[in-house]
């Protein structure tokens, strides 16, 4: 036939399906549906077919279904004017619907001409999106102007962190699989309504029964301060078959030092931070673990996890790798100028923070076990506290956990790898746990040095009771004849108890403030703080003798506000103290004798 050899499809390839010989418009392939479509496809649902635009936030962002020859084409991005702000759009034919993020809606202005949306929107093969509601405006490219009408989703068009994980594991690790334990009675329902607001959320998923589940965990329930509960996993068994990712976390030290020297501090704590990084649907099984008979499975990262704290900082850093007042701890930060910068940085990022956690402009504040202030820093009471009360360790887990949370306080203790030497010697290689009396008195040298940090300001309060002996001294005392031998004992003692009390002389000392005032006015050691306070590290020839005595230590020696001066921990006595100081140091006082008595 003629038509044959002029026809125009003969020796044409179409890009969608590849088949020869037909073009586009009769082409009987299904269409591809890049990104959204709505759930409902009724005109009364006020879906809109002729918009062209769509908003990618991040990388993750669903790509149009294009040929390998069409996607080298910058995946259609462009930029175009949306209600008079210029930005960058993607142009998407086979989306049905214009979608913008909150965060796009205001920064285009579009949240003053919001309405209410009945419009459902899903995208390709993925659980419907909330529409949070939808507006009417102009959009411009080039010189053509249309009316667009944008469906805004609530929150951020994707993921807070568009960030993908996958699990590594160390196949050689035998799998672990432990017995289901139930919830506590008068925590059952409570977890229970928060594993159904997990699944919600879409944190977690019922684990399918036709996969198999070789590492299984039971669920943890954790109190938070607010009274709710935490619902994580036991994830110590997997995490010994993960390999961590070993990114790079900000130490405590380094922060410390770059916060020196600042007034006013902020603190703002991310909120479900773990749950922001998503996990590959390879690695969920994983994650498994009993919930009231049930096995479920994580979709997002969790807490616990070998892995978790290293890819948390390595999506958050990023976000505030432009603020250098920000400095970060896993999903706590801390902020000592340029608030806005970090507020606006995690606006537009559209991190959610935990508004109950969140402090600012304070002058002092509580950041990882110690309190920053315009003084310095110091350990925080609450922790020093959980600390005092710590019950020995009894295996080497339990001690290794006990020098881990001292540790936190070594810069407090003074000589704290002496003293705790023993003690870690129990936690080395294949040793075993044997506290003998050395690593007896280690532990107590220890215990010891908590007692510095106690707050011993505190109130007497009168209480009354028969019980009190308080109470009953102030009583009339009953005869000696109708006393039983264990209450005249007892009067006994508490006799010489009061005695001891009544009679017993305060102690005498030098006050800071008397080597203060002494230091100023001796010659040798007012000579001496010039030339440490020069930046000197040695003593002229032309010095007085008693000046270049101090050259050996010099090194050592530092000056306090005050101006009493220190060789490491010791005071160094002026001349005029240091007989008093002896003659002290020979006194000695005794209960049952009152008076100095010379050694």
């Amino acid at each position: 036939m003629k038509h044959k050899e002029v026809c125009p499809a003969r020796n044409v390839k179409y890009n969608k399906c590849g088949k020869a010989r037909h073009i586009a418009k009769v082409c009987k392939s299904s269409e591809d549906i890049r990104q959204v479509e709505p759930e409902n496809e009724r005109e009364d649902d006020g879906v809109y077919n002729i918009n062209l635009f769509r908003i990618k936030t991040s990388a993750r962002s669903v790509k149009p279904r294009l040929s390998s020859s069409m996607r080298d084409k910058n995946d259609f991005k462009t930029q175009l004017v949306v209600n008079n702000c210029l930005d960058t759009v993607i142009i998407d034919t086979g989306a049905q619907v214009s979608v913008c993020g909150t965060v796009q809606a205001k920064k285009w202005n579009m949240l003053g001409k919001m309405i209410p949306s009945k419009v459902r929107i899903k995208p390709y093969k993925s659980t419907p999106i909330p529409v949070h509601g939808q507006a009417r405006c102009a959009v411009t490219f080039g010189q053509t102007s249309v009316p667009v009408m944008w469906h805004i989703i609530s929150g951020s068009c994707e993921p807070i962190i568009a960030r993908k994980m996958a699990l590594q594991l160390d196949k050689e690790v035998k799998p672990v699989h432990v017995p289901p334990r139930s919830f506590p009675y008068h925590l059952k329902e409570r977890g229970q309504k928060e594993i159904e607001d997990m699944i919600e959320q879409d944190v977690i998923e019922e684990h399918p029964r036709d996969e198999p589940a070789p590492w299984v965990a039971n669920a943890v329930l954790a109190p938070k301060d607010d009274g709710s509960l935490w619902v994580t996993m036991d994830a110590r068994n997997v995490s010994k078959a993960l390999y961590p990712t070993n990114h790079p976390i900000a130490r405590h030290e380094d922060i410390k030092a770059k916060l020196s020297g600042c007034r006013v501090f902020s603190k703002m704590d991310f909120k479900s931070a773990f749950w922001q990084i998503e996990l590959e649907p390879e690695s969920r099984y994983l994650t498994v673990f009993h919930a009231n008979y049930k096995l479920y499975r994580y979709k997002r990262l969790t807490m616990g996890l070998q892995p978790s704290q290293g890819e948390l900082n390595a999506g958050l850093l990023p976000v505030l790798a432009h603020i250098p007042n920000a400095h970060l701890i896993h999903d706590d930060l801390i902020v000592d100028r340029s608030v806005d910068l970090c507020m606006q940085a995690i606006s537009d990022a559209g991190i959610t923070l935990n508004a109950k956690k969140c402090q600012f402009g304070r002058k002092k504040i509580s950041f990882w076990g110690m309190i920053y202030g315009e003084d310095g820093v110091k350990p925080d009471p609450s922790k020093v506290e959980a600390l005092v009360h710590l019950t020995a360790p009894t295996s080497k887990e339990e001690l290794i956990s006990f020098l881990c949370m001292m540790q936190s306080n070594s810069e407090f203790v003074p000589n704290f790898a002496q003293r705790s030497a023993k003690l870690r010697e129990l936690t080395k290689g294949r040793a075993r746990f044997v506290c003998s009396n050395e690593h007896q008195k280690g532990s107590i040298r220890i215990d010891r040095t908590k007692l510095p940090h106690q707050d011993v300001r505190y109130e007497v309060v009168y209480q009354e009771g028969k019980l009190n002996q308080v109470d009953f001294t102030s009583r009339k005392a009953k005869p000696l004849q109708m006393m039983t031998n264990e209450e005249r004992e007892e009067a006994e003692e508490l006799n010489n108890l009061l005695y001891m009390l009544h009679t017993t002389p305060i102690m005498d000392s030098i006050g800071i403030g008397n080597i203060a005032m002494h230091t100023k006015i001796d010659e040798t050691l007012t000579e001496l703080a010039k030339i440490i306070q020069n930046g000197r590290k040695w003593i002229p020839k032309t010095s007085h003798p008693k000046v270049r005595s101090f050259e050996q230590i010099i090194p050592e020696i530092t000056i306090a506000e005050n101006g009493v001066m220190f060789k490491g921990e010791r005071i160094i006595l002026p001349e005029s103290l240091q007989d008093t100081a002896i003659q002290l140091a020979h006194e000695e006082v005794t209960w049952d004798r009152v008076g100095l008595k010379g050694v």
